[in-house]
């Protein structure tokens, strides 16, 4: 099952990086979790790196994640349910 799980990891430290204040960290993590194969197409992924680029000032990266996420939130699951809404809403401004 470890195995199964390890594509994970690079969000969880990611998830656990920004929201510490660590923005390289979260910035490296989640941009490696994206590219995982199973995760390129996760909407939640996308909108905290978004978050991470806000963070950090970058509002263009911010923006193109946020439309990203934002287009990818289209199935009905707990993560798209929260991306959708939020990503408009950041779009909006």
């Amino acid at each position: 099952m470890a195995a199964a799980q390890e594509r994970f990891y690079p969000y969880l430290t990611g998830y656990v990086a920004l929201f510490t204040n660590d923005l390289a960290s979260a910035e490296a993590e989640l941009t490696k979790a994206i590219a995982i194969q199973g995760n390129a197409t996760d909407p939640y992924m996308h909108a905290l790196l978004a978050m991470t680029y806000e963070k950090l000032g970058d509002e263009a990266k911010a923006r193109a994640f946020h439309e990203k996420a934002y287009a990818l939130a289209t199935s009905h699951n707990p993560p798209a349910a929260f991306t959708r809404p939020y990503a408009r809403k950041k779009l909006a401004r």
